[in-house]
């Protein structure tokens, strides 16, 4: 079985976003996802997922990528196209 963490985190992300907060700022999730057995390592694993949430993170927070996510990003906006 294999477990789809862009979905999970979504997931989490969504049920936080619902919660009913007395707060004056929103609470927003901001992720970045690497599968480990792409790398050589934990510690590469690690770096790329930081280096995914900080991508995210300057294109708008409140958002969950990984990987092949933000690749098709950067492909659509230097070809100015949109890949489905």
């Amino acid at each position: 079985m294999e477990i789809d963490a862009l979905e999970i985190t979504q997931s989490i992300q969504n049920k936080v976003k619902a919660l009913d907060l007395d707060i004056d700022n929103p609470i927003t999730i901001s992720g970045g996802i690497a599968k480990l057995e792409k790398y050589a390592d934990i510690d590469a694993a690690l770096t790329s997922a930081d280096e995914i949430m900080y991508w995210v993170k300057q294109n708008g927070k409140g958002q969950i990528a990984n990987q092949n996510k933000r690749d098709k990003k950067r492909f659509e906006e230097k070809n100015s196209i949109s890949v489905s």
